[in-house]
């Protein structure tokens, strides 16, 4: 069987570690499994022959195994992977056959000038960085990364931004940043939005309420109609345009709410007293405005007339023209005139009623000096 590289780039390659020694370790399935990781490899099927390798080794436990997951790291290009692995198993050196010990660390040598590090900056914290779809860590870094020198895929992510996706390159020579940023899912401006005319105002943002005024905070991006509102006060609105990371400050201004309607009166014959709720407020013709929260009393008088009493309602911002007549009292001379009417009325009919059926002359003589000569006839 052919030997298998370890060493990087070197003319010289060294073995996989015994692989009939430590074939003699495993039992008979993982044995099976080793013969299938060495054939994947002889055919460089690195990723196969690591993936049988690994299993082997968390199978067993058999700390020798891990020179051979290192050996199938290496020739991935993992070499941060495959110097971590033979870090691991040097950690048990003393359980280890001294060749297997010389030849892990002849290998780590080999392996480590093509790790260098890098300073990796995001703009967000709690961000997951993965180097080729591996965990590197997560922000911020508290120190300088170790990573594989070449080029690579560099993804950085956080729940509700978009995935940052950077090719880079990171040399061995050292002075290697990499600066990234991640962009929210929804981008948002920052508003404070103040309110002066009346207090305890509510802020509303698209008819939903934000919070009592002074409101801060963060508001998506684009375009939003803000709101104040508060009791007895005129809703006041304004719409407005925000951009992405857009800090703008807004003022709205309340205006205490008319609850009033203007009233014109006029009223008849000239001189008719107008009053409102018990208040004289002029004669014949009036106009002013009413609250339009309750009803009010009206009531237009004049000597001679019937006075006039009426409910009157307006509201808001209504102009009401309101006309009245008033209807003249019976005078004295109709009474008067009406009542000898009626005695009038009550002497014929009693003339009628006691006129003497028997219609015949009364007979009688006129005095001396009488203008007239002979017997006159009366009736009665």
């Amino acid at each position: 069987m052919r030997k298998l590289a370890i060493a990087l780039l070197l003319i010289s390659a060294t073995a996989l570690a015994k692989p009939k020694a430590i074939r003699d370790e495993l039992d008979a399935n993982n044995k099976k499994s080793w013969d299938t990781a060495v054939q994947l490899y002889g055919i460089s099927d690195f990723e196969g022959a690591l993936a049988e390798f690994q299993r082997i080794y968390d199978a067993s436990k058999n700390t020798r195994v891990l020179y051979n997951v290192a050996v199938c790291q290496k020739d991935l290009k993992r070499y941060k992977a495959a110097a971590e692995t033979l870090h691991h198993a040097l950690e048990k050196k003393k359980e280890l056959p001294k060749e297997d010990v010389a030849e892990m660390e002849t290998a780590l040598k080999t392996i480590e000038p093509f790790i260098t590090k890098v300073e990796i900056v995001v703009n967000e914290p709690g961000a997951s960085v993965y180097v080729d779809d591996v965990l590197l860590g997560t922000t911020p870094f508290a120190e300088l990364q170790q990573v594989d020198a070449g080029s690579h895929t560099v993804k950085v992510t956080k729940p509700g931004f978009v995935d940052t996706v950077h090719k880079a390159t990171f040399t061995t020579a050292g002075g290697n940043k990499l600066t990234l940023s991640l962009e929210p899912k929804v981008q948002v401006a920052s508003v404070t939005i103040n309110v002066v005319g009346a207090p305890n105002a509510t802020v509303f943002i698209d008819e939903k309420p934000a919070g009592l005024a002074p409101f801060t905070g963060d508001v998506e991006a684009g375009r939003h109609t803000i709101e104040a509102r508060a009791t007895d006060f005129v809703t006041t609105r304004q719409t407005v345009t925000l951009a992405y990371k857009q800090q703008a400050t807004f003022v709205l201004s309340l205006a205490r709410q008319r609850h009033e309607g203007m009233v014109h009166i006029v009223a008849k014959p000239e001189g008719a007293t107008i009053e409102i709720d018990g208040q004289i407020k002029g004669r014949t013709e009036w106009e002013g405005p009413l609250d339009t929260r309750s009803g009010h009393s009206l009531v237009v008088k004049k000597d001679g007339y019937f006075s006039y009493t009426s409910e009157l309602t307006v509201t808001d911002d209504q102009r009401r023209n309101v006309p009245v007549t008033l209807n003249p009292e019976k005078s004295w001379v109709f009474w008067v005139v009406g009542a000898s009417a009626v005695l009038a009325g009550g002497a014929v009919a009693a003339y009628f009623a006691l006129k003497p059926a028997d219609q015949k002359a009364v007979p009688g003589t006129l005095q001396a000096g009488g203008s007239g000569v002979g017997t006159a006839h009366f009736p009665w």
